[in-house]
């Protein structure tokens, strides 16, 4: 990760931000109750686990800054959080939020507002020496810049289980997504959502996201490595997966499956067939 991207990605979430709150105020009550493509999660919640994690994110920030990156009281330590072991306390959580804390959706829609602000505005304060402060997450032992590069994926993902879920035609910004694969291949972040399979199987996949971005992943002895990778076709994949940054980021964090998309036809597959449907087994959602 290089210091000269927190600019474009601070512009990404802040552009997000502002297109996601706009839409959600021309939303009618239905819209608020409809489901998302979060399971057993409505509009609602979705929008109120995005204020408690974008507050988890401004205090952890905020202590970060005051030179404090111990765990909080009664929280988990760096390393052992995930989506497999966190997630189902976050959903009753998320819902717990929207049904008792606000009186009404405009509440809940100006208390987003509120922290989406106070969040950017820290963001933007921050200099060139604070983005490697250590910050405390459940994660991992991370900086202030992952912090950022996660509040990205959150955002993005987010807005998308929301806004697709009401409008098909909605789709992830190509731009937010390329800069979404630092995520995916950082693996004090990506095991947040990796669920390898136990069994010790060697599998290398290869995706093509576009003419100059392709990554790898390699399961091996119940490890999962993911990476950026340059190469042409070198013959040592199993298969190549040919898709976008847009749909990769639907794909590893389970809202489409790979099986799904290239029966479909959105995304396509050579080598190996039954090597790339290994990838669903090792994603299991954020």
């Amino acid at each position: 990760m290089t210091e000269t991207k927190e600019p474009i990605i601070l512009n990404a979430i802040n552009r997000l931000s502002e297109q996601f709150i706009n839409k959600l105020g021309t939303l009618s009550s239905s819209e608020w109750e409809a489901p998302s493509h979060c399971h057993m999660w409505a509009t609602k919640d979705v929008v109120s686990h995005m204020i408690a994690t974008t507050g988890f994110f401004l205090n952890s920030v905020t202590r970060a800054l005051q030179g404090e990156e111990l765990p909080p009281e009664g929280a988990p330590n760096p390393g052992v959080g995930s989506a497999a072991t966190m997630g189902a306390g976050i959903a009753s959580r998320a819902i717990q939020i929207s049904e008792t804390d606000f009186h009404n959706y405009n509440s809940m829609l100006e208390t987003l507002r509120s922290m989406e602000s106070d969040m950017a505005e820290t963001f933007h304060s921050i200099t060139a020496e604070q983005w490697n402060l250590g910050v405390y997450h459940p994660i991992n032992k991370i900086s202030i810049r992952d912090i950022l590069y996660l509040k990205l994926m959150e955002s993005v993902l987010h807005s998308w289980d929301v806004l697709h879920a009401l409008d098909k035609n909605y789709r992830i910004e190509s731009e937010s997504a390329s800069i979404l694969t630092e995520v995916w291949t950082n693996p004090l972040l990506n095991r947040w959502f990796i669920s390898p399979e136990e069994k010790f199987n060697t599998v290398t996949l290869d995706f093509h996201l576009s003419a100059n971005s392709r990554m790898r992943i390699i399961s091996w002895h119940g490890n999962l490595e993911i990476m950026k990778s340059s190469f042409e076709a070198d013959g040592q994949a199993d298969a190549e997966i040919y898709t976008d940054s847009s749909l990769f980021s639907l794909l590893i964090t389970a809202r489409l499956n790979l099986d799904e998309a290239i029966q479909t036809g959105i995304a396509s597959v050579t080598g190996n067939r039954k090597a790339a449907d290994k990838f669903h087994s090792w994603f299991k959602g954020a």
